[in-house]
This record gives C-alpha cells, sequence and structure tokens, in this order.
C-alpha cells in the first residue's frame, strides 16, 4: 500500500502535466491560423522557367471553399485544397471579355495557378510555386512615392514630348495637331498626330492600362508611322507617374513623356 500511494501520485502529475501539454499545443494551434484566406491578394511579379514576365493587375482571393480574382481581363474563380504549406488550385473558369494584349497575360497567369502545388506566406507576402515557377502577391496595392501620384491627369489635354526605347530618346517629329492624350475616367482619347483614336482605361494605385484602341483610318504620308508606334507603345503601359508638370507613362524598356498643352 505505502509502495502502491507515491506511483498513484506520479501517475496524476503526469496525467496533469500531459494535458496542459496538450492544451498549450492545442491554443498554439488555434492562434495561428492560416493567414492566406478572405483577404485580397495583389499580383506583384509571374516568374516563368527563370523569366520575369510582364504583367497586368491582377488578384487572388482564397477564400473558405474557393478561389475568385481578378486575371487582367476577366473575374475568375475555381476550387481549392490546402493541406499545411500543400495548396492546389483547380477548376479555373472565368468570365470571356476580350481585352487584347491583357488577355494574353491572363490566360498565363490562370495556366499558372492550377500549376501551383506549395505555398509560402510572411507578412505582407504570398509566394505561390510549383516546378519552374512562382507568383508573388502582396496584400496592398503596389505602393508608389505620394508625390508621384499626387494631383489629377484626368481631363487635361496631354501633349507627348518625347519617347524613350531602351534607354535611347526618340524625336516626336512635329504634326499639325501633334500627339495628344486625354484621360477621363475609364477611357482615354486623343490625336495620334494624324487620326484621332479612343481607347479603355483601367487604373488602379499607380496602374495605367489602356487596351481596345480604335482609331479613324485617313491616311497622313509624313506621321502616319509615328503614329502607329504611338499607339501601340500606349497599349503595353503599365504605370504612370507625375513629375512636375509632366505625366510619364512607363511600359517595358521605355516611357512615353506628356507635357500639358
Amino acid at each position: 500500500m505505502k509502495m502502491f500511494l507515491p506511483l498513484l501520485v506520479m501517475l496524476v502529475l503526469f496525467s496533469s502535466s500531459t494535458c496542459k501539454q496538450n492544451q498549450t499545443t492545442s491554443n498554439q494551434a488555434a492562434s495561428e491560423p492560416v493567414d492566406i484566406l478572405n483577404k485580397t491578394w495583389y499580383l506583384e511579379s509571374v516568374t516563368l522557367a527563370g523569366k520575369s514576365e510582364h504583367i497586368f493587375p491582377a488578384t487572388l482571393v482564397v477564400g473558405e471553399q474557393k478561389i475568385t480574382g481578378k486575371g487582367g481581363c476577366n473575374n475568375f474563380f475555381g476550387k481549392y485544397e490546402l493541406i499545411g504549406d500543400k495548396i492546389t488550385l483547380s477548376k479555373i473558369g472565368a468570365t470571356r471579355m476580350y481585352c487584347q494584349d491583357a488577355s494574353k497575360f491572363e490566360t498565363k497567369y490562370l495556366r499558372a495557378l492550377e500549376s501551383v502545388t506549395s505555398y509560402t506566406q510572411k507578412e505582407n507576402r504570398l509566394v505561390l510555386t510549383w516546378d519552374g515557377g512562382k507568383l508573388v502577391f502582396s496584400s496592398s496595392p503596389k505602393e508608389t512615392a505620394a508625390d508621384e501620384t499626387k494631383g489629377t491627369i484626368h481631363d487635361i489635354k496631354w501633349q507627348l514630348k518625347s519617347i524613350t526605347m531602351r534607354g535611347v530618346a526618340r524625336d516626336v517629329h512635329r504634326t499639325k495637331t501633334g500627339i495628344t492624350l486625354l484621360v477621363e475616367r475609364d477611357k482615354v482619347s486623343g490625336s495620334g498626330g494624324c487620326n484621332n483614336y479612343f481607347g479603355q482605361l483601367r487604373m488602379e494605385g499607380n496602374r495605367f492600362i489602356v487596351s481596345d484602341i480604335g482609331a479613324t483610318e485617313m491616311y497622313c504620308d509624313d506621321s502616319s508611322k509615328q503614329e502607329m508606334t504611338y499607339l501601340r507603345l500606349l497599349e503595353k503601359v503599365t504605370t504612370f507617374r507625375l513629375a512636375g508638370d509632366q505625366l510619364i507613362l512607363s511600359f517595358p524598356d521605355g516611357t512615353l513623356t506628356f507635357g500639358q498643352k
């Protein structure tokens, strides 16, 4: 009996200690939920086969039971499975609006999402990876310096001053009307130096995406080639910033710089 009592006490103490450990582990698990759910994640970069891809504004929301987001042109939706640091996205569908350059990017983006096998998340960054690529997201839109987007670019007739490509400035040949740009809430318009043009505009933060550009069809021997170059570059623009009284539109490897007319 004397030997049994100490043994019983040890069992009680051990049981109590085990319960506390289990409770602590349980509390820790409860206090560390998956932090990627129910947030809008903003795409920052796409890497495919070691090469960084040109991107359009795109998002991802991982909900309780499904994924949704914007692919750069259309809204998309799909299913996912999340186990530990493994995640798979499947059965992705989307609306069917066509947005020229943005549509090509969107196809790559949605295919990349379906290739994802794992994720890491730290503070405001979410990284989705697979064998051969990765997608990097931020929990907030890309930040820009306060003075770069301060003021308005809307309802001002901007005139093209210079074109820079791969670090080389190109002369803008003067025409009767000049090359102009008018930015409205969801559209752009202006003169290409010969014809009047118009297009759709999407802005988010410092993002500046022009699509579906159309124009009149007058031929001007001295300016038509420059006009075609300008309109082609305008559809490649991804961001804008203000520098004094200048509007600078940036695209991969170059800029379009405008002054107020």
